[in-house]
Order: structure tokens, then C-alpha cells, then sequence
């Protein structure tokens, strides 16, 4: 028998085999389990009819779903090559108005690693399907180094031009949670954006970034638009005695678990009332910038904040805090800054304060000994859990330059 015969033969008699065996799986009348350990897209435009998903050993066409049959409810499990898992219940074929559809009555999302290749990857099997795909409640998990986990429960995905427009009746990222929070996502390169719409408390809509550097490191950065602080609900930004807050929160998570993750906040905050001294907007001013050193420790039970640094219009106070990431959390720092009585003469507003200080500097008649005199103003803050709950935040100015001391 000729070598090339037999091959051939051997290959009509696999491929039959595979066939019946693809045929039973995909139109079998009983319930449908199917795990996908790998998927492998082809190098070019995806094809239904050309193009497989290798699936273990078995191999099944990639117009499998739109062959199913319209009188059964097929459940399907999908495993990515990058480790995402996606549970497809109650999967069903319908037709309407000559138009044939899949509806997916729950799915459930579980994401780990790139956040970048897990939207590539739901891309890529929800534009993989001749037929368009319905999903009426997903459900969404997803864990990483910095947030340990996120979950979002109820989510309604509607698809627009440049990505997938997301409704969410809960949204929680550790112990906080919000509610109806709506958003979008899209990724036009490498970067993954996310435009928050709220979470009807009257703020305004705002952007996070995942900023992925393959090998290196991922970059996370919130920014937040001026809006009210109540409607932060942060401990940190929305405990300051102000009216307004804008900011921009930072962190870097390496790859490599032996490095620090570290991050930075910066933020402006407007309309703030200064300690209950008179006269005391002299002092203060009505604006307060804020700059916080962030480092996360590994359990996700609390951040370090190595720096904290805030300046007002006459004082910069500096200090260190920790920020307790628990039910309720706490957070707490200590900062402090003088000036000397030269550097107040300066640039003190007319005030009480003022005249107090050119009293003294007449008085000691030389510009050195105004210049070594200072006054200190310190702020210490412990808040646990909202900043409406249990707000502590205390002022001190040790006295000089003829201004006395206050608390």
C-alpha cells in the first residue's frame, strides 16, 4: 500500500472523526459546558467560517454560536490565553423580523493581569460572532496588586464607537461601595480609559487612566475635576474645611513583586475656612494646595504618607500620615511650617496680624533679630470613616513676632 495513500486516507478518517465529534458537541440537545483553555485568533481579519478556536484537544469551528439551535439554552464557559474566564449562562438563538441574535441571559467576568489584554481579548470574541451578541446582566470581578478586588454586580454593556458604554447597580472596590454608577471604557492604544459619569451625588464626571509599560510597571492615574468635597467621599481631600477640591492621584504598581508600589496625590482646593481665629483668613488664605507621598503596603490594609505637604497663601506645612484602609477608614497626619517675622511683613494681607508684626519689628529695631524670630502654624487631622462621622481636625499657632499664641 502506497505510503501517500495511507496518509491520505488517515486524514479523510481524523477529519471525519473531528467533524462527528464537533457536531455532537455543538448540536447536542443536553447542556453544553465547553472550556476554552487557549484562544488563538488568526494573523489576519477574523473569519467564522475559516478561522478555529483550539479548545484543549478539541477543536471547534468559531461559527459554533451561531449554529446552535434555537429551541435549547446552551451555557458556555470561555478561558483566554491570558487567564481571562468568562461563564455564559443561558445562552439562546433567537430570531426577530427575519433577524437571528444570541442572547446571553447572565454572564460572569473574571479578570486578572493586563487590563489592556483582557479588553483586547472581550473585543475580540464579541466582534468574533457573525450574529449580534446581547448580554442582559453580566456580573464583573477583578484583582490586582493595588485594589485587591473590584467587583461590579448588574452591569448592563452596550457597545458605542469607540468602546463599551457600562451601567452598574453596585461598584465596589474593597470595603467602599457606590451605587447605579455609570461609565465608559476604550482603549485607543495601549492605555484603557475609563470616563465615570457619577454616582448621583451631583459631581462632576471624571477620568482614570491604566497605563500599562509591558515588563516594567502600570501606572493608575485618577483625575478628578473641581467639584463639591462632598461628593468625594474620600477620607483625605473631602475632610479639608474647604468648598471645592480638583486633583490628580498617581500610582505606580511594578511588576516585579519586590518592588514598592508608590504613588502621589496633588490637589487645589478653593472657598476654605481657616481655624476659628479672628482674622485668621490673613493667616490662611482661601485656597489650599496638597501634595501626598502614597505608599500602598501588599495586604491592602493601609497607606503610608511618607509626605504630606500642604500651602496656603502665607504658610507650607509639612509633616507625614497614614491613611487605614479598613470598614471605616482612618486617616491621620501631622504637618507643620513657620515663617519668619521678614518673610510675614511680606506678604501678610492688611490685618490684626499685620500691625502686630511691624509693632515688633519697630520694636527690636534690627532686621536680624526679626529675621530669627518665626511663628508656627501646625495641623493635625484623625478622621475615621466618613468626614462626616468623626472629624478631628486641630489647629496650633505657637506665638511671635507680637502675634500670641492660638488654638
Amino acid at each position: 500500500m502506497p505510503r501517500s495513500w495511507f496518509s491520505g486516507k488517515t486524514a479523510i478518517v481524523f477529519g471525519a472523526v473531528v467533524t462527528l465529534a464537533v457536531s455532537f458537541l455543538v448540536y447536542s440537545r443536553s447542556r453544553h459546558e465547553v472550556a476554552l483553555r487557549q484562544l488563538t485568533p488568526s494573523a489576519s481579519a477574523f473569519d467564522f467560517e475559516n478561522t478555529v478556536m483550539r479548545m484543549g484537544l478539541t477543536v471547534v469551528p468559531a461559527d459554533a454560536l451561531a449554529k446552535l439551535d434555537e429551541t435549547h439554552r446552551y451555557d458556555f464557559e470561555v478561558r483566554t490565553r491570558q487567564g481571562m474566564l468568562v461563564a455564559l449562562h443561558g445562552v439562546v438563538v433567537r430570531s426577530s423580523g427575519g433577524q437571528r441574535g444570541i442572547l446571553v441571559e447572565r454572564a460572569q467576568f473574571t479578570l486578572k493581569g493586563s487590563l489592556s489584554e483582557a479588553f483586547d481579548e472581550w473585543r475580540f470574541i464579541v466582534q468574533s460572532s457573525s450574529l449580534p451578541v446581547e448580554i442582559a446582566r453580566a456580573d464583573v470581578e477583578y484583582a490586582d496588586r493595588l485594589l485587591s478586588r473590584v467587583s461590579l454586580k448588574d452591569v448592563k454593556l452596550t457597545a458605542v464607537e469607540s468602546g463599551y458604554a457600562v451601567r452598574a447597580e453596585e461598584f465596589r472596590v474593597g470595603s467602599k461601595h457606590w451605587n447605579d454608577v455609570t461609565f465608559t471604557v476604550e482603549k485607543p492604544k495601549t492605555v484603557v480609559l475609563f470616563h465615570f459619569a457619577g454616582v448621583k451625588t451631583g459631581g462632576r464626571p471624571f477620568e482614570l487612566r491604566y497605563v500599562p509599560t509591558p515588563g516594567v510597571a502600570t501606572e493608575w492615574i485618577l483625575e478628578i475635576p473641581s467639584q463639591p468635597l462632598r461628593v468625594l467621599d474620600f477620607p483625605g481631600i473631602s475632610t479639608l474645611p474647604c468648598a471645592r477640591a480638583t486633583g490628580v492621584l498617581s500610582l505606580v504598581v511594578p511588576e516585579n513583586a519586590q518592588l514598592k508600589m508608590r504613588g502621589r496625590l496633588q490637589s487645589v482646593a478653593d472657598d476654605c475656612q481657616g481655624p476659628n481665629w479672628p482674622e485668621s483668613s490673613a493667616l490662611f488664605g482661601g485656597s489650599i494646595a496638597m501634595a501626598l507621598s502614597v505608599v500602598p503596603d501588599e495586604n491592602h490594609s493601609a497607606w503610608d504618607l511618607p509626605s504630606v505637604e500642604f500651602t496656603s497663601s502665607m504658610f507650607e506645612l509639612r509633616g507625614k500620615g497614614r491613611l487605614v484602609l479598613q470598614e471605616e477608614p482612618e486617616l491621620t497626619w501631622n504637618v507643620t511650617g513657620s515663617r519668619s517675622c521678614t518673610q510675614l511683613l511680606a506678604n501678610l494681607s492688611p490685618s490684626r496680624y499685620l500691625n502686630q508684626v511691624k509693632a515688633f519689628i519697630n520694636a527690636k529695631k534690627g532686621a536680624d533679630a526679626a529675621e530669627r524670630a518665626q511663628v508656627t502654624l501646625s495641623m493635625q487631622a484623625q478622621v475615621r470613616g466618613s468626614a462626616t462621622l468623626d472629624r478631628s481636625l486641630t489647629w496650633h499657632l505657637s506665638g511671635n513676632c507680637g502675634i500670641e499664641d492660638a488654638n
